[in-house]
């Protein structure tokens, strides 16, 4: 699925909001509440818990859901920075954007499931956020979707957002 991946982006996010069904489905698909997912940044706290719980059980859960629940994540990550952010992002596949990068760009930045779409703000400036789902996923909570967001966007407007400490400190 890893080609023209960005085809399938309102799929994924539709299934989140409970307005659609993706083959194979998610992980924990009846834990989700579909109006959680508003696309504000305290949303993400939620998405958190979500895939704490993915984080927790990976080794017994279905690889398709788990992998759908990547793409699913990180569009929806994706699109809560994108709305929250003054400067437009544009999602774009790999092969439309790396390609055209310089040679140690392209070489630190190969082809996976975690760059093949990507969020690009003027020509040279991009974030990986369905790869930030796969590191909570691989690595936990540590790496919050919630912080990764505020820390993007902190650094865009150029002040200081400040994250709410209770969850995570």
């Amino acid at each position: 699925m890893e080609r023209h991946v960005l085809s399938y982006k309102n799929i994924f996010l539709k299934t989140l909001t409970g307005k659609a069904a993706i083959m194979g489905g998610l992980a924990f698909r009846h834990n989700l509440n579909p109006v959680r997912f508003d696309f504000t940044l305290d949303s993400l706290y939620y998405v958190d818990c979500y895939l704490f719980s993915i984080y927790v059980a990976k080794d017994e859960l279905d690889e398709t859901q788990i992998e759908n629940s990547i793409w699913a994540i990180g569009f929806y990550l994706g699109e809560v920075i994108a709305r929250h952010s003054p400067k437009g992002y544009q999602w774009k596949n790999w092969e439309d954007y790396f390609p055209y990068q310089s040679t140690k760009v392209q070489e630190a930045y190969f082809e996976t499931m975690g760059t093949s779409a990507i969020l690009v703000r003027g020509k040279r400036s991009f974030i990986l956020p369905i790869d930030q789902v796969i590191r909570f996923i691989k690595k936990g909570p540590e790496n919050s979707l919630h912080r990764f967001a505020l820390s993007e966007i902190e650094n865009i407007k150029g002040r200081n957002l400040k994250a709410d400490s209770l969850l995570y400190d």
